[in-house]
């Protein structure tokens, strides 16, 4: 079990396709609506989301 942080509104996040391609891959969401707003490589740099999508 993890234990940390869970703010509410935009997270950066590192995901891992373990179904596929087994790549990892960096992913913007919100976490009051599980929205993502982007999807980058790990070797990006983090986009800027727009206000950071209104707190």
């Amino acid at each position: 079990m993890f234990f940390r942080i869970n703010p509410k509104g935009l997270h950066f996040e590192r995901w891992l396709h373990e179904a596929g391609c087994l790549q990892w891959f960096n992913v913007a969401r919100d976490t009051r609506t599980h929205k993502i707003h982007a999807v980058y490589k790990m070797t990006d740099p983090k986009p800027v989301i727009a206000d950071e999508v209104a707190r």
